[in-house]
């Protein structure tokens, strides 16, 4: 039999002992596990206390603040907070006929970033460079620039659609979002070859014309 001072009082380390002058002594595990779980309640609770606001105003009920979500830095910064105004004014029409053009260049530099896109821009010039050459007549430059905008404004509804379909879809893999985005890009494939079948009705003629000569 193992015996150990406790407080003063000498206890028995075997369970059930009834020796008169002998206390049981305290179970270890029992007592840890019950010092761990006050810890972690300390801890719990000083954690909820440093995560409340040390000056919130229980009158406050918000607001005139919205959260800006579209000008996150990242996920792991807190949302900008704008004022009511701000907000209503990024979501209300353009207050003049100048902001109006100036979100409309802004839509051109975002678009721009596509890679397609910014091919057929590099292409107009070359495509009305080679008709000025042709001595193409004018329904031909009609034609040519008629084709030329059905291009760029496929490409540009396209990525508006690719915008749109990432912001439902939570820029998360849907298949509806998939399926949404491989549509718009048929449209855009459709058109250009709309503007290469132009070009070769145009063109071809007068490069027949010229090699005949």
């Amino acid at each position: 039999m193992t015996l150990e001072k406790n407080k003063g009082e000498i206890g028995s380390t075997e369970p059930g002992s009834t020796e008169p002058g002998f206390v049981p002594a305290p179970d270890v595990s029992s007592r840890d596990a019950g010092l761990r779980d006050l810890g972690l309640r300390d801890a719990s609770a000083e954690a909820d206390t440093s995560a409340a606001p040390k000056d919130a105003d229980p009158k406050d009920a918000n607001p005139g603040k919205v959260p800006q979500s579209v000008d996150k830095a990242s996920d792991s910064e807190s949302p900008v907070l704008i004022s009511l105004d701000d907000w209503n004014h990024k979501c209300s029409r353009s207050g003049s006929v100048f902001e109006s053009f100036y979100h409309a260049f802004n839509g051109v530099k975002v678009a721009l970033a596509q890679r397609n896109l910014r091919i057929h821009f590099c292409a107009t010039p070359v495509v009305l460079a080679l008709a000025w050459f042709l001595q193409v007549e004018a329904w031909g430059y009609a034609l040519l620039i008629f084709s030329i905008g059905l291009v760029i404004v496929s490409e540009f509804l396209n990525t508006a659609i690719e915008h749109m379909v990432d912001i439902q879809a939570n820029y998360r893999y849907h298949l509806s979002a998939r399926y949404a985005k491989d549509t718009a890009a048929a449209a855009v494939m459709f058109s250009a070859l709309t503007a290469v079948a132009v070009a070769a009705f145009v063109f071809v003629p007068k490069i027949w014309q010229l090699l005949s000569r």
